[in-house]
């Protein structure tokens, strides 16, 4: 194209038609063998190998890291007809406690030394190895540094939950704009319930409807690091609003926009490692907010934002 550079107008361009190219491959996907484990390091890992040019694909390879962290390798050898794909096996790789994005590209494709990347691709997961909270749990997202150590923020989609500022801080799903279906998981820090006899959880919630739209709000549990889970709450629509339907973007202004929710976890006093998740399924509808999750001894509630004053003294 011919661009005068102080304007930034285009005066002539032109596309030219796609070029095959012979040797091309790429990381078409990545997986991991679950999104959310326990797990010390990063293992099972695959990567599928995709063929899309037209010479058989014999060599290449392999890059990948965790996060920005350092690039590794590995070779591939094998044979990928063009159109055709393979799975290739990620090497066991250390990774941290805590959420983690995966990303892998090749190299020296078929022995041609270069060292451009071609054909990214990233996947997100979680390994918490940390032990967990002892005792009772609060969180009241006042810190804007979200998503904290030991939590985790997924999607399918990439629709994740977000912090806000309302409330002095809060976590929000924004129906508003992520179309119907879309689900989003927040994964808070893994809790010891062991020291804590009839515990209950207790969270506010701030919602309302655009019109009659049932977005859902769910929390699941589950005692053997997220192999299987549990719900142990879910409302939706108007059993989940907190007042009346509007069709601006709905953000809690006043006390009276939220709701004190109490969940009973007493079925799990005797896990020493308690893994909770907040669900979001969008049906189009709006704004979802949730804020002081606290874990306690039934009868026993967290004061948040309270001030008082101690007379006479």
């Amino acid at each position: 194209w011919v661009q005068n550079n102080t304007t930034k107008e285009v005066y002539q361009a032109g596309v030219s038609l796609p070029v095959a190219l012979d040797d091309y491959a790429v990381v078409q996907s990545l997986s991991v063998p679950s999104n959310y484990s326990c797990a010390s390091d990063l293992s099972g890992a695959t990567a599928v190998l995709s063929n899309d040019g037209g010479t058989t694909i014999t060599t290449a390879t392999v890059n990948y890291k965790i996060d920005n962290g350092t690039v590794q390798t590995a070779p591939f050898t094998g044979s990928i007809a063009p159109g055709g794909t393979t799975n290739f096996a990620i090497p066991t790789t250390a990774s941290a406690s805590g959420s983690h994005t995966l990303t892998s590209y090749l190299t020296n494709i078929n022995g041609s030394g270069s060292v451009s990347p071609i054909g990214t691709a990233t996947t997100t997961f979680a390994n918490i190895s940390d032990p967990g909270t002892t005792g009772n749990f609060s969180q009241n997202f006042t810190n804007a540094a979200f998503p904290y150590t030991n939590y985790h923020v997924a999607s399918t989609s990439g629709d994740n939950w977000v912090r806000a500022t309302a409330n002095t801080g809060c976590i929000k799903y924004n129906n508003y704009t992520f179309s119907a279906g879309k689900k989003g998981d927040t994964y808070i820090a893994p809790v010891d319930m062991t020291s804590i006899s009839s515990a209950n959880m207790t969270f506010d919630v701030a919602y309302r409807q655009y019109q009659t739209e049932n977005d859902k709000l769910e929390v699941f549990v589950s005692t053997d690091c997220g192999a299987n889970w549990t719900s142990v709450y879910s409302k939706q629509g108007t059993t989940l609003s907190t007042g009346a339907a509007q069709t601006a973007a709905f953000t809690p202004a006043s006390s009276s926009d939220w709701r004190n929710e109490t969940v009973s976890l007493d079925s799990y006093a005797n896990a020493s490692k308690l893994h909770i998740k907040f669900v979001a399924t969008s049906a189009y509808g709006n704004n979802l907010y949730v804020d002081n999750i606290n874990i306690a001894a039934a009868g026993v509630n967290e004061l948040n934002q309270v001030g008082m004053d101690v007379y006479p003294n």
